[in-house]
């Protein structure tokens, strides 16, 4: 994980800029609406569009098809022992630079959620700025917090 610590840096433009200019003209509308950029992602993957498209996650499953998102980030980043040669990709990818390392982890995503790349790319994009910004060590600690919080409740029941 050191090395992946390591490359993870830069700023949200560097991680964004090379987003298709519809995703990021939308990510900077959050912004402006006062999102705060650590939590972009999680609106990008929240947000519903109008009656004519369907939600991430397409519907009712959403919130889990969200949880599936985190999930997956946090064990590619997270896990020693899961996704060994995936996170070796990942470190070749990030030497390369930002555009990289997000096409990676999408085209990951992608096959196994599965989504398309180009709908997890913005929220990928802003889950490596937010590393850059508090550190990969933090990250996975609040992501494994995040994860055991949710795994000790009771599940809800469905009547």
């Amino acid at each position: 994980m050191s090395s992946l610590s390591s490359l993870i840096v830069g700023s949200y433009d560097d991680w964004t800029k090379s987003l298709p200019g519809y995703q990021l003209r939308v990510l900077d509308e959050l912004v402006s609406s006062g999102v705060p950029e650590d939590d972009l992602a999680q609106q990008w993957l929240s947000a519903t569009y109008d009656s004519t498209t369907l939600p991430f996650g397409a519907g009712p499953g959403r919130s889990e098809y969200i949880e599936r998102f985190w999930d997956e980030v946090h064990d590619l980043l997270c896990a020693e022992s899961k996704y060994v040669d995936e996170r070796a990709e990942l470190t070749k990818s990030l030497g390369v630079g930002q555009a990289s390392a997000v096409a990676c982890v999408s085209a990951f995503l992608a096959h196994v959620l599965p989504v398309s790349a180009a709908a997890v790319a913005p929220p990928v994009a802003i889950v490596f700025f937010t590393i850059a910004k508090m550190g990969l060590n933090a990250w996975c600690r609040v992501q494994t917090q995040r994860r055991s919080e949710r795994n000790s409740q009771p599940p809800v029941d469905a009547a």
